[in-house]
């Protein structure tokens, strides 16, 4: 289990990244805590991260490391190596807003579309890390809906393509909202409780990395959809 009380580890996180430039890059891009206003699709910034996409990687790694355990890169068909790789390099290229406490804003009015920067984090960890295809694809698509991917996305990589949006995306629910999670592996399914103060994501759901649906988990409230 993963939540938003435990300390994480950041010197053995560390071993994870190639270099400091990579950790100070990541270092200088802030990250906000927030809190969602359902009644307006708003959220009002409460705290301004200014290491926030390094904190948002080093979670990444946790969750991926408590998944780990559980026996989820053996389903996926990927390396542990590579997802590691791609957590680490899949935000190197975003761009923030300047953001302060107090402010309401709406994140699609304010935020980039992570289509763009994710395209930018495979570009250059391509170029600077020499990072493998199968990396760059994962980074390159991370942000894409699955409706979304072309026609050549290798199906093979369906599986890891979940597992990174779900660690993503728990990773930013704890970051920026300070989110509890926990998770449990059954096969290819994750069932994922987590509070966070988002109406659509407080809850339980299962995730089944193999087919893409998301349900909600039996007796618990979730989201559902793909």
């Amino acid at each position: 289990m993963l939540s938003s009380a435990m300390q994480p580890n950041l010197a053995l996180a560390r071993l994870f990244f190639p270099d400091r430039t990579l950790e100070e890059r990541l270092r200088s891009i802030p990250e906000y805590t927030d809190e969602y206003q359902p009644h307006t699709g708003e959220i009002v910034i409460t705290g301004v991260i200014a290491d926030g996409c390094y904190q948002h990687v080093v979670n990444c790694l946790h969750l991926l490391a408590d998944l780990d355990q559980q026996g989820i890169p053996a389903l996926v068909g990927v390396k542990r190596k590579s997802l590691v790789e791609t957590l680490v390099f899949h935000d190197m290229g975003k761009i923030q807003p300047r953001l302060a406490v107090e402010d309401r804003v709406r994140p699609a009015d304010v935020f980039e579309d992570g289509r763009r920067h994710a395209a930018r984090s495979a570009a250059f960890a391509a170029r600077d890390y020499r990072i493998s295809d199968t990396v760059a694809t994962l980074i390159r698509y991370h942000h894409h809906e699955e409706e979304e991917l072309p026609a050549t996305f290798p199906a093979q990589l369906k599986p890891a393509y979940r597992l990174v949006r779900l660690v993503d995306g728990l990773s930013a629910a704890i970051t920026r909202r300070g989110a509890c999670v926990r998770l449990e592996v059954r096969g290819y399914e994750i069932i994922v409780c987590e509070k966070n103060g988002h109406p659509g994501y407080d809850g339980c759901r299962v995730v089944d990395l193999l087919s893409g649906i998301v349900r909600a988990a039996e007796g618990k409230r979730g989201k559902e959809g793909r």
